[in-house]
Protein backbone atom coordinates (compact mmCIF):
# COMPACT_ATOMS: atom_id res chain seq x y z
CA UNK A 1 0.00 0.00 0.00
CA UNK A 2 1.15 3.19 -0.33
CA UNK A 3 2.26 5.79 2.29
CA UNK A 4 -0.35 8.97 2.84
CA UNK A 5 0.53 12.13 3.83
CA UNK A 6 -2.85 13.37 4.86
CA UNK A 7 -2.34 17.73 5.84
CA UNK A 8 -4.61 18.66 9.29
CA UNK A 9 -4.89 22.05 8.54
CA UNK A 10 -4.21 24.42 5.77
CA UNK A 11 -1.11 26.36 7.26
CA UNK A 12 -1.14 29.69 7.23
CA UNK A 13 1.39 30.97 5.27
CA UNK A 14 3.55 28.40 2.88
CA UNK A 15 4.77 25.22 3.58
CA UNK A 16 8.07 24.36 1.66
CA UNK A 17 8.29 20.16 1.34
CA UNK A 18 11.18 20.10 -0.55
CA UNK A 19 13.19 16.05 -0.54
CA UNK A 20 9.70 14.85 1.10
CA UNK A 21 10.01 11.82 -1.91
CA UNK A 22 10.11 8.21 -2.08
CA UNK A 23 13.84 7.86 -1.75
CA UNK A 24 13.75 9.67 1.19
CA UNK A 25 11.52 7.50 2.91
CA UNK A 26 13.24 4.31 1.57
CA UNK A 27 16.24 5.65 3.27
CA UNK A 28 15.79 6.69 6.24
CA UNK A 29 14.10 4.78 9.50
CA UNK A 30 10.06 5.00 9.56
CA UNK A 31 10.55 6.45 13.25
CA UNK A 32 12.33 9.23 11.70
CA UNK A 33 9.63 10.05 9.06
CA UNK A 34 7.62 12.42 10.69
CA UNK A 35 10.86 14.43 11.40
CA UNK A 36 11.80 15.49 8.07
CA UNK A 37 12.44 18.69 7.87
CA UNK A 38 9.69 21.17 6.23
CA UNK A 39 9.52 25.11 6.77
CA UNK A 40 6.34 27.46 7.06
CA UNK A 41 7.71 30.09 6.12
CA UNK A 42 11.26 30.86 7.54
CA UNK A 43 10.75 28.43 10.16
CA UNK A 44 11.82 24.89 10.20
CA UNK A 45 9.41 22.53 11.34
CA UNK A 46 9.04 18.76 10.64
CA UNK A 47 6.67 16.72 8.16
CA UNK A 48 4.67 15.65 11.53
CA UNK A 49 3.79 18.49 12.74
CA UNK A 50 1.72 19.29 9.49
CA UNK A 51 0.78 15.68 8.29
CA UNK A 52 -0.56 12.62 9.61
CA UNK A 53 1.71 9.71 8.10
CA UNK A 54 -0.05 5.95 7.22
CA UNK A 55 0.96 3.11 5.42
CA UNK A 56 4.13 2.16 4.26
CA UNK A 57 5.44 3.44 0.48
CA UNK A 58 6.70 -0.10 -0.31
CA UNK A 59 5.38 0.33 -4.14
CA UNK A 60 7.68 3.46 -3.53
CA UNK A 61 4.27 5.55 -4.02
CA UNK A 62 3.33 8.36 -1.94
CA UNK A 63 0.11 10.24 -1.85
CA UNK A 64 -0.78 13.61 -0.54
CA UNK A 65 -3.99 14.27 0.59
CA UNK A 66 -5.52 17.63 1.72
CA UNK A 67 -5.54 21.46 0.48
CA UNK A 68 -2.34 21.46 -0.42
CA UNK A 69 -2.46 24.73 -2.36
CA UNK A 70 -0.29 26.43 0.37
CA UNK A 71 1.93 23.56 0.09
CA UNK A 72 4.96 24.14 -2.09
CA UNK A 73 7.92 22.33 -3.68
CA UNK A 74 5.97 18.08 -3.65
CA UNK A 75 8.09 16.22 -5.52
CA UNK A 76 10.96 18.54 -6.28
CA UNK A 77 14.11 16.52 -7.22
CA UNK A 78 12.25 13.41 -7.84
CA UNK A 79 14.34 11.00 -8.71
CA UNK A 80 12.29 7.51 -8.24
CA UNK A 81 9.39 6.43 -7.65
CA UNK A 82 5.67 7.93 -7.82
CA UNK A 83 3.43 10.65 -6.49
CA UNK A 84 -0.56 11.31 -6.00
CA UNK A 85 -1.91 14.60 -5.25
CA UNK A 86 -5.31 14.40 -4.16
CA UNK A 87 -6.62 17.59 -4.89
CA UNK A 88 -4.93 20.90 -5.98
CA UNK A 89 -1.27 21.61 -5.14
CA UNK A 90 1.21 24.81 -4.57
CA UNK A 91 4.37 25.93 -6.82
CA UNK A 92 7.29 23.77 -8.12
CA UNK A 93 5.62 20.50 -8.48
CA UNK A 94 7.72 18.37 -10.12
CA UNK A 95 10.92 20.88 -10.23
CA UNK A 96 13.95 19.41 -11.18
CA UNK A 97 12.80 16.03 -10.92
CA UNK A 98 15.03 13.32 -13.37
CA UNK A 99 12.59 10.39 -13.17
CA UNK A 100 9.20 8.81 -11.99
CA UNK A 101 5.77 10.04 -11.76
CA UNK A 102 3.74 12.57 -10.73
CA UNK A 103 0.31 12.55 -11.08
CA UNK A 104 -2.05 15.25 -9.98
CA UNK A 105 -6.06 15.10 -9.41
CA UNK A 106 -6.51 18.86 -8.97
CA UNK A 107 -4.93 21.93 -10.12
CA UNK A 108 -0.93 22.86 -10.19
CA UNK A 109 0.57 26.13 -8.85
CA UNK A 110 3.37 27.97 -11.59
CA UNK A 111 6.61 26.68 -11.88
CA UNK A 112 5.27 23.14 -12.20
CA UNK A 113 8.03 20.91 -13.73
CA UNK A 114 10.10 23.57 -13.71
CA UNK A 115 13.93 23.08 -15.29
CA UNK A 116 12.85 18.87 -15.01
CA UNK A 117 15.43 17.02 -16.50
CA UNK A 118 13.03 13.34 -16.78
CA UNK A 119 10.25 11.51 -15.87
CA UNK A 120 7.02 12.55 -16.08
CA UNK A 121 4.01 15.07 -15.17
CA UNK A 122 0.25 14.65 -15.38
CA UNK A 123 -2.24 16.87 -13.53
CA UNK A 124 -5.94 16.50 -14.59
CA UNK A 125 -6.45 19.65 -14.08
CA UNK A 126 -5.38 23.24 -15.11
CA UNK A 127 -1.47 24.55 -14.30
CA UNK A 128 -0.19 27.99 -13.89
CA UNK A 129 2.60 30.16 -15.27
CA UNK A 130 5.85 28.47 -16.81
CA UNK A 131 4.79 25.13 -17.07
CA UNK A 132 8.42 23.32 -17.83
CA UNK A 133 9.89 27.14 -17.89
CA UNK A 134 13.50 28.03 -16.36
CA UNK A 135 13.73 30.40 -13.41
CA UNK A 136 14.46 33.83 -13.93
CA UNK A 137 18.12 33.96 -14.08
CA UNK A 138 18.86 30.61 -15.36
CA UNK A 139 20.00 29.90 -19.13
CA UNK A 140 18.09 26.91 -19.79
CA UNK A 141 14.51 25.42 -18.25
CA UNK A 142 13.02 21.76 -19.12
CA UNK A 143 15.50 19.34 -20.14
CA UNK A 144 13.75 16.36 -20.21
CA UNK A 145 10.75 14.01 -19.81
CA UNK A 146 6.59 15.07 -20.18
CA UNK A 147 4.48 17.37 -18.62
CA UNK A 148 0.96 16.85 -19.81
CA UNK A 149 -1.73 18.92 -18.59
CA UNK A 150 -5.84 18.23 -18.98
CA UNK A 151 -6.85 21.61 -18.36
CA UNK A 152 -5.27 25.29 -19.16
CA UNK A 153 -1.62 26.78 -18.69
CA UNK A 154 -0.65 30.38 -18.11
CA UNK A 155 2.34 32.06 -19.74
CA UNK A 156 5.74 31.06 -20.41
CA UNK A 157 5.00 27.62 -21.48
CA UNK A 158 7.95 25.86 -21.91
CA UNK A 159 10.72 29.17 -21.24
CA UNK A 160 13.83 28.36 -22.50
CA UNK A 161 12.77 24.45 -23.01
CA UNK A 162 15.50 22.46 -24.15
CA UNK A 163 14.83 18.75 -23.83
CA UNK A 164 11.42 17.16 -23.62
CA UNK A 165 7.53 17.22 -24.55
CA UNK A 166 4.34 19.35 -22.74
CA UNK A 167 0.96 18.93 -24.29
CA UNK A 168 -1.46 21.10 -22.61
CA UNK A 169 -5.20 19.90 -23.65
CA UNK A 170 -6.69 23.26 -23.19
CA UNK A 171 -5.75 27.28 -22.98
CA UNK A 172 -2.18 28.38 -22.98
CA UNK A 173 -1.30 32.14 -22.03
CA UNK A 174 1.03 34.30 -23.95
CA UNK A 175 4.73 33.94 -24.75
CA UNK A 176 4.58 30.13 -25.02
CA UNK A 177 7.77 28.62 -25.90
CA UNK A 178 9.56 31.89 -25.55
CA UNK A 179 13.60 31.23 -25.94
CA UNK A 180 12.81 27.58 -26.42
CA UNK A 181 15.99 25.86 -27.43
CA UNK A 182 14.33 22.32 -28.73
CA UNK A 183 11.75 20.11 -27.69
CA UNK A 184 8.03 20.20 -28.03
CA UNK A 185 5.04 22.37 -27.07
CA UNK A 186 1.11 20.81 -27.98
CA UNK A 187 -1.34 23.15 -27.39
CA UNK A 188 -5.08 21.80 -28.14
CA UNK A 189 -7.07 25.00 -26.82
CA UNK A 190 -6.67 28.62 -28.00
CA UNK A 191 -3.66 30.04 -27.49
CA UNK A 192 -2.24 33.69 -26.53
CA UNK A 193 0.22 36.02 -28.03
CA UNK A 194 3.95 36.23 -28.95
CA UNK A 195 4.78 32.45 -28.79
CA UNK A 196 8.22 31.27 -29.62
CA UNK A 197 9.65 35.20 -29.59
CA UNK A 198 13.45 34.45 -29.24
CA UNK A 199 13.25 31.13 -30.13
CA UNK A 200 15.61 28.87 -31.57
CA UNK A 201 14.68 25.66 -32.11
CA UNK A 202 11.77 23.59 -31.52
CA UNK A 203 8.34 22.65 -32.42
CA UNK A 204 4.65 24.75 -31.21
CA UNK A 205 1.76 22.65 -32.31
CA UNK A 206 -1.29 23.72 -32.30
CA UNK A 207 -4.45 21.22 -32.65
CA UNK A 208 -7.30 23.68 -32.74
CA UNK A 209 -6.62 27.06 -32.84
CA UNK A 210 -6.23 27.83 -36.59
CA UNK A 211 -6.26 31.63 -36.14
CA UNK A 212 -2.96 31.97 -34.04
CA UNK A 213 -1.36 35.18 -33.60
CA UNK A 214 2.09 35.02 -35.12
CA UNK A 215 4.70 37.19 -34.79
CA UNK A 216 5.77 39.07 -38.13
CA UNK A 217 9.50 37.57 -37.25
CA UNK A 218 7.70 34.26 -37.77
CA UNK A 219 7.69 32.84 -42.27
CA UNK A 220 5.02 31.05 -43.63
CA UNK A 221 5.41 27.66 -45.09
CA UNK A 222 3.98 24.91 -46.97
CA UNK A 223 1.68 22.49 -46.21
CA UNK A 224 2.48 19.40 -44.87
CA UNK A 225 1.42 16.05 -43.43
CA UNK A 226 4.46 15.40 -41.15
CA UNK A 227 5.37 11.75 -39.58
CA UNK A 228 6.60 13.20 -36.33
CA UNK A 229 2.72 14.31 -35.38
CA UNK A 230 1.46 10.56 -35.95
CA UNK A 231 4.16 9.71 -33.81
CA UNK A 232 3.58 12.51 -31.18
CA UNK A 233 -0.31 11.81 -31.01
CA UNK A 234 -0.13 8.05 -30.60
CA UNK A 235 2.31 8.26 -27.91
CA UNK A 236 -0.13 10.91 -26.12
CA UNK A 237 -3.25 8.74 -26.72
CA UNK A 238 -1.46 6.28 -24.70
CA UNK A 239 -1.06 8.61 -21.88
CA UNK A 240 -4.65 9.46 -21.77
CA UNK A 241 -4.17 12.59 -23.45
CA UNK A 242 -7.86 14.51 -23.81
CA UNK A 243 -8.19 14.94 -26.94
CA UNK A 244 -9.18 13.62 -30.40
CA UNK A 245 -6.66 11.51 -31.34
CA UNK A 246 -6.84 12.17 -35.00
CA UNK A 247 -5.42 15.43 -34.97
CA UNK A 248 -1.88 13.61 -35.62
CA UNK A 249 -2.98 12.71 -38.90
CA UNK A 250 -4.34 15.93 -40.47
CA UNK A 251 -2.86 18.56 -42.95
CA UNK A 252 -0.49 21.70 -40.76
CA UNK A 253 1.00 24.46 -42.28
CA UNK A 254 4.42 24.71 -41.03
CA UNK A 255 5.74 28.69 -39.58
CA UNK A 256 9.40 29.06 -39.51
CA UNK A 257 11.02 31.58 -37.21
CA UNK A 258 12.03 33.50 -34.74
CA UNK A 259 13.80 34.86 -37.67
CA UNK A 260 15.53 37.59 -35.17
CA UNK A 261 17.20 34.29 -33.32
CA UNK A 262 17.60 32.08 -36.45
CA UNK A 263 14.84 30.84 -37.74
CA UNK A 264 14.84 27.16 -37.22
CA UNK A 265 12.05 26.54 -34.80
CA UNK A 266 8.97 25.40 -36.41
CA UNK A 267 4.91 26.05 -35.75
CA UNK A 268 2.35 23.76 -37.03
CA UNK A 269 -1.08 25.03 -37.71
CA UNK A 270 -4.18 23.32 -38.57
CA UNK A 271 -4.32 24.01 -42.62
CA UNK A 272 -7.78 25.44 -43.17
Amino acid sequence: MPLRLSLRQVPPVPLEVEQVLPSVFRRVDRADWPRLEVYLGKEKQTLGDWFDLAGTPDNETVVWEGDLTRVHWIGAGLDTGRIEIDGSAGRHIGSEMTGGEIVVHGDAGNHLGAEMKGGRIVVHGSAGHLVGGAYRGSLLGMRGGEIIIDGNAGNEVGHSMRRGLIAIAGDVGDLAGFAMRAGTIVVGGRAGIRHGAEMVRGSLVYLSDTSVSLLPTVRSGSVQQPVVLRLIAAHLEKTGFRHNRQWGSRPYRIHHGDFLAGGRGEFWIPAV
